[in-house]
């Protein structure tokens, strides 16, 4: 199984990634179940911001 990102890569025609994608049944069943669950959608929009907060204060978190 492929990753899956919040958000897609630049480098990939949409229209290619869209036929792709149609012929997955699985994997469009793993993106639905994860875009209905709010707490994935918040993990992956928090993780970055965290990480370059710990940068910027030079820490690891925790």
């Amino acid at each position: 199984m492929s990753l899956l990102f919040l958000f897609p890569r630049q480098d990939q025609n949409p229209e290619m990634r869209a036929e792709v994608l149609a012929g997955d049944v699985e994997r469009i069943k793993v993106l639905r179940e994860r875009l209905s669950d709010l707490s994935w959608f918040m993990r992956c929009l928090s993780e970055p911001i965290a990480r370059s907060a710990n940068r910027e204060d030079h820490c690891k978190g925790g």
